[in-house]
């Protein structure tokens, strides 16, 4: 009886040993594959090990650099989805930062590609569904993980959507305001004064309000929005030297547009870098 126990046991330990070889040799083959860029492969051994051994310590890190590998596939959907069940069944997982900006990255990705820049199609009229969702991820990400390795790139993402996001409600209320529907277009011109101020839509709003309230009648808010412009307007002329005044000294100069850069980097309103240089 005792040895018979003795052979349980050791077969035991025999199959658990196999079973730590195969799904060593899953891991390794998909991190390889990772090395070479060959992500097909890699997504096919890091899949195979996943449905044989779920609960294997590998799966978890697989399933991280499977994240990378659908974003070279282009194969966003999956990631988005792949994305949402980690963060579901692993709570504590030390790279959550990591899976929030890759579900953001591969909305920010989704319906643009290649062809929309080749053909100079302007983004703003496209749905703008994934850019709030991308905008929402990379929001949560620097809430939640402010000093993460990716919150600078997501910040970055952040002002390209935020005046994207504004363009495209420009966009719409300028429809409205050829289809003579006033109310809809100087409510939209009053979202993005409300959610997008400071991005470059500030003042295309503030015309669209003027026209349609004037279309309508409606004088006094016609006239409180163009202050508000003419505020702005003068806001954006201001800074510009006065040739009759005196010069400042070449280091009170340089101490100043040290101060004006620092500050125009934390403005929405900054040159925005293109969807590709923030993609590639």
């Amino acid at each position: 009886m005792m040895i018979c126990l003795l052979l349980t046991a050791c077969a035991g330990m025999t199959g658990q040993e196999e079973r730590f070889n195969a799904a060593e040799t899953y891991f390794r083959s998909g991190t390889q594959a990772m090395q070479r860029q060959d992500y097909e492969t890699a997504i096919l051994r890091f899949t195979e090990l996943e449905t044989h051994y779920p609960f294997d310590v590998r799966t978890e890190h697989a399933r991280l650099e499977m994240l990378y590998a659908y974003f070279e596939q282009k194969q966003y959907s999956t990631l988005i989805a792949l994305a949402d069940s980690i963060l579901v069944n692993y709570p504590v997982n030390e790279q959550r930062d990591y899976v929030i900006y890759m579900r953001g990255l591969a909305s920010f990705a989704q319906g643009f590609d290649a062809l929309i820049s080749n053909f100079n199609i302007d983004l703003s009229t496209r749905d703008i569904g994934k850019a709030e969702q991308a905008f929402t991820d990379f929001h949560t990400l620097l809430i939640q993980y402010p000093h993460s390795i990716y919150a600078a790139d997501a910040r970055k993402r952040m002002i390209y959507l935020r005046n994207r996001l504004a363009a495209s409600e420009i966009y719409i209320a300028r429809f409205y305001l050829k289809k003579q529907a006033w109310l809809a277009a100087a409510n939209r011109g009053q979202y993005v004064l409300q959610n997008y101020a400071g991005t470059a839509s500030t003042i295309p709003a503030l015309r669209v309000m003027i026209q349609a309230y004037q279309a309508m009648g409606m004088t006094e808010k016609a006239e409180w929005a163009k202050a508000i412009l003419d505020m702005n307007t003068r806001k954006k002329d201001k800074g510009q030297q006065n040739p009759l005044r005196l010069q400042q000294t070449p280091q009170k100069t340089e101490q100043k547009k040290a101060e004006q850069n620092k500050h125009a980097q934390r403005q929405d309103a900054a040159e925005v870098p293109s969807f590709y240089d923030l993609l590639y």
